[in-house]
C-alpha cells in the first residue's frame, strides 16, 4: 500500500498558514476553502510516511510521498484468489462434460444436413469477422481519443451541450409520445426536460469548475494514454474469465429450463456463480479505477515535470498487489447486493410479485449508493494506500464537508460523458447500418463503440474524481507542483463562490 505523506518539517496538505489565504485569495478578503462549510473544517489527515519507496530510483523532493508498508485486507484478496481459481478449474471439468455429451448426441448424426448451404446463407469466414471486429475497435478507439481531444479544447461548452441535449431529448420523446396516444408518458418526459434544464441553471455556478476539472483530466488521459491499454487489457482477462463461467454455469441454466422448477442444488450452484461473476467484474472495474486514480494522484502532487518512470505500471502494480485486498473487500460489498438482487428478481413471478418489486427497487437504490461510494473510497486506497475501512472513514468525513459539490461535479461530467459516449457511437453506428445495409450490424457496432469509449472514458472519470479529492482536501499541493492549474481552478470557483 502508498502513503502519500510530507516531508518533516513542513505543513500538512490541507492545513493553511496564518500568513496564507485559502485558496489563494487576497488577504484582506477570505473565502472558504471549495466543498467545506467553514474556514474551520478539518482536513483529512494523511497517514505517517513509512515504508519502502513506491518508485525505486526516482529522485524527488516529493518521493517521500510515495511508499509501500505491506498488504492491506489480505483475507478479501486471498478469498477472491480462491474463487477465481475455483472458478477456472470449474469450467474447465464442466467444458470437458458438456463436449462428451454434445459428441454423443450427434455421433450417428448427418451433420451436413443441419449446416445450411451457401444458396441459403450468407456466410461469413471466422477470421473475416475476427478482422472486422478489430476494425471496428480501432476505429471506435480514434474517435474515443478524438473525443477527448474536444473535451479537453471545449469542456465547458460541452458540459452545456449535453445537459440541454438531455432536455431536448425528452422533449423530443414527449412528442413523440403525444402523436401515438401515449399522453401520460409524453407529460412525465415534458416533466423531465423541464427539471433538467431547471437544474442546469441552478448549477451554473458550477459548471466552470467542472468544466477546469474535465479539462485537465481529459488533457492527462491523451497525455498517458498507456491507461488506455491497460483498461483493455484489463477487460481482455475479463472476457476471458466470462468464457469459462459461461462453461461453468450452462449445465445448470440448461436443466433449470428445461424443468419447470430447477432442483435446489442447481439453484444453489448458479446463485453461487452469479455471486462469483458480480464479484469478478466488480474487481476489475475497481482495478482500472484505482490505477487510474494512483496514476492523477501521483501527477496531482508531483506536476507533469518531475513524474517517475513508468507511473501508470507502478500504480497498476500497486493495485494488483499491495492495495488488492482493499479493492476486493469494497467489490465484495457489492456483488452481495447484487447477487441478492438476482434472487429476488428470479422470484418475481411467483410469489408476491409486488413485494418483490418494492424490496427489488430498494436494494437497487443501496446497490448504486453503495457504488457511488466506492468510487470515492477507492480513490482514498490510490491516494493513501489504505485498507477499506480506513477508506470508508475518510470518504465518509469528506462526505460531510462536500458531498453536493461532489454529486453535482459527478453529475455535470457524468451526463457529459455519457451524452458523448452515446451520441458518437450511435454515429458510428448508424453509418455502419448504412453502408452495409443492415441494421443489426449497425446495432452491433454501436454495443462495440460504446464498450469502447466506456473503457476510454473509464480512466477520464476516475481522473476527474480524483483531482476532485485531491483539491478539495490538498489544495496547496497543486499550488506547488502546477500554479498556474492552480489558479485556473481557484478562478474557475470563485463564481460560485459570488452566486
Amino acid at each position: 500500500a502508498q502513503a502519500y505523506g510530507q516531508p518533516q518539517q513542513q505543513p500538512q496538505w490541507g492545513q493553511q498558514q496564518q500568513q496564507q489565504p485559502q485558496w489563494g485569495q487576497p488577504q484582506q478578503q477570505q473565502q472558504s476553502q471549495y466543498g467545506q462549510p467553514n474556514v474551520n473544517a478539518q482536513a483529512i489527515e494523511p497517514p505517517s510516511v513509512q515504508g519502502i519507496p513506491l518508485y525505486n530510483g526516482w529522485e524527488s523532493p516529493e518521493s517521500k510521498r510515495f511508499v509501500v508498508d505491506g498488504y492491506k485486507d489480505v483475507w478479501a484478496a486471498v478469498l477472491f484468489i480462491a474463487t477465481l481459481f475455483t472458478m477456472f478449474v470449474w469450467g474447465i471439468v464442466n467444458y470437458s462434460s458438456d463436449l462428451q455429451d454434445f459428441n454423443s448426441q450427434i455421433n450417428g448424426t448427418n451433420v451436413s444436413k443441419l449446416i445450411p448451404s451457401d444458396e441459403t446463407t450468407n456466410s461469413v469466414s471466422g477470421g473475416a469477422l475476427v478482422g472486422v471486429i478489430f476494425l471496428i475497435t480501432a476505429i471506435g478507439t480514434i474517435c474515443a481519443i478524438a473525443s477527448l481531444f474536444l473535451l479537453c479544447k471545449f469542456s465547458r461548452q460541452a458540459i452545456y451541450v449535453a445537459n440541454v441535449g438531455v432536455a431536448v431529448l425528452n422533449i423530443i420523446a414527449a412528442i413523440i409520445a403525444f402523436a401515438t396516444g401515449f399522453i401520460v408518458a409524453g407529460i412525465l418526459l415534458i416533466i423531465c426536460g423541464g427539471l433538467q434544464l431547471l437544474w442546469l441553471y441552478l448549477v451554473r455556478a458550477r459548471i466552470p469548475f467542472s468544466a477546469e476539472l474535465l479539462r485537465i483530466s481529459s488533457g492527462l488521459v491523451l497525455k498517458y494514454k498507456t491507461i488506455i491499454l491497460t483498461n483493455f487489457l484489463l477487460i481482455g482477462f475479463l472476457l476471458a474469465y466470462v468464457i469459462f463461467w459461461a462453461a461453468a454455469v450452462y449445465p445448470y441454466l440448461n436443466r433449470g429450463i428445461e424443468a419447470e422448477t430447477p432442483a435446489a442444488s442447481d439453484a444453489v450452484l448458479t446463485t453461487l456463480l452469479v455471486l462469483f461473476f458480480f464479484w469478478t467484474s466488480q474487481v476489475v472495474f475497481n482495478v482500472m479505477h484505482v490505477t487510474a486514480s494512483g496514476l492523477a494522484a501521483t501527477w496531482y502532487f508531483v506536476g507533469s515535470g518531475a513524474m517517475p518512470h513508468n507511473p501508470t505500471l507502478a500504480s497498476l502494480r500497486r493495485a494488483v498487489t499491495t492495495s488488492f485486498g482493499s479493492i476486493c473487500f469494497g467489490s465484495l460489498l457489492v456483488a452481495l447486493i447484487k447477487t441478492v438482487r438476482y434472487i429476488v428478481e428470479s422470484q418475481r413471478n411467483h410469489d408476491h410479485p409486488f413485494v418483490a418489486c418494492i424490496v427489488d427497487c430498494i436494494l437497487g437504490c443501496l446497490e448504486r449508493l453503495v457504488e457511488y461510494f466506492n468510487t470515492y473510497a477507492f480513490v482514498h486506497v490510490a491516494i493513501y494506500g489504505c485498507g477499506y475501512v480506513e477508506a470508508a472513514s475518510r470518504t465518509w468525513k469528506l462526505a460531510k464537508e462536500c458531498f453536493f459539490a461532489a454529486y453535482f461535479n459527478d453529475a455535470l461530467v457524468g451526463t457529459t460523458i455519457l451524452f458523448v459516449s452515446l451520441g458518437i457511437s450511435a454515429f458510428i453506428g448508424v453509418i455502419t447500418a448504412v453502408a452495409a445495409d443492415n441494421g443489426a450490424i449497425g446495432g452491433l457496432v454501436f454495443c462495440l463503440a460504446f464498450g469502447i469509449h466506456t473503457l476510454v472514458f473509464n480512466a477520464l472519470e476516475s481522473f476527474v474524481v480524483t483531482i476532485f479529492v485531491c483539491f478539495a482536501q490538498h489544495p496547496q499541493a497543486l499550488q506547488a507542483s502546477s500554479p498556474e492549474l492552480y489558479a485556473m481552478l481557484v478562478q474557475a470557483d470563485s463564481g460560485r463562490q459570488q452566486v
